[in-house]
């Protein structure tokens, strides 16, 4: 597990096949994604992901990405 401050949010959209989804922060900003490994229990805990479904996760930097990309994503519903 990552330390770090958890940020909220809700799942925006996933794309299953490519093992990818992005969340909505709750603060507004712009959307973050996240990989299916991300998600505790890998692929499965990561196919049981809902779009609107509330997470919490945290933020690493990622060349490449401005906002980051999230990781450690945790349902919450």
């Amino acid at each position: 597990m990552a330390n770090g401050v958890y940020k909220h949010g809700r799942i925006g959209r996933i794309n299953r096949p490519l093992g990818i989804g992005s969340i909505q922060p709750d603060d507004g900003g712009e959307p973050v994604i996240f990989p299916s490994v991300s998600v505790p229990g890998g692929r499965a805990g990561f196919d049981d992901l809902r779009p609107g479904q509330k997470v919490k996760y945290l933020l690493r930097p990622a060349e490449g990405w401005p906002v980051g990309i999230a990781e450690d994503v945790i349902p919450e519903e």
